[in-house]
């Protein structure tokens, strides 16, 4: 898949903000965020707080059934940026950085967007179970979207991360990743840079 991970990690979040308030689940735009966002680099890569920054400036996004998903950077549709909005945000915050407390509280109230080390042969082709590595905490370069947080019979703690390779990938498209480890940076340096959008 193109490098628009950091799009699909913050429709995610906008989506699930949406249920949380309305109730209703819409499928979000990330082809609007690929096109219009300036501050990130379409398919090449990007970053999702100037995603969630161009949505909060424009009071909301699209859906995807109104602006789908091309897998390649086009021109902006102005008009569907501006105007034909499928569910509101105001703006984003930021969890404090390198602390998972603060992270679980976050994830508590929404899903939450993160940036992940996703290089390893092993997360690539990730299957199920808690993910503790191998991972460089130190050098994140995929965006994913922490939905839960979960302790399983074993006693092991694990967020669960919504993941946009597919859902025949990992657990039906989401990783559990190990949840309260030593380093501050959390598992692949999932606490480095958190963001959530608000409204």
């Amino acid at each position: 898949m193109a490098a628009s991970c950091w799009a699909f990690a913050s429709a995610a979040a906008i989506e699930g903000l949406h249920k949380i308030k309305t109730g209703e689940l819409v499928s979000l735009s990330e082809q609007v965020m690929v096109d219009c966002d300036t501050g990130s680099f379409g398919c090449s890569g990007g970053h999702s707080d100037t995603a969630l920054n161009l949505v909060a400036s424009r009071g909301g996004i699209t859906s995807e059934e109104k602006y789908p998903y091309t897998g390649v950077q086009g021109s902006c549709d102005v008009g569907k940026l501006l105007f034909d909005h499928s569910a509101s945000v105001s703006g984003f915050a930021a969890v404090p950085p390198n602390d998972e407390r603060q992270l679980a509280l976050a994830v508590a109230r929404q899903p939450v967007t993160v940036y992940i080390d996703a290089s390893a042969q092993e997360f690539q082709f990730y299957k199920g179970g808690v993910y503790k590595g191998p991972c460089n905490p130190g050098s994140v370069n995929h965006a994913v979207t922490i939905v839960g947080y979960c302790e399983n019979l074993g006693g092991e703690k694990y967020w669960i991360a919504k993941n946009s390779w597919s859902n025949d990938w990992g657990e039906q498209g989401y990783v559990y990743l190990a949840k309260d480890v030593w380093w501050p940076q959390g598992t692949c340096g999932l606490a480095t840079s958190p963001f959530y959008p608000t409204v």
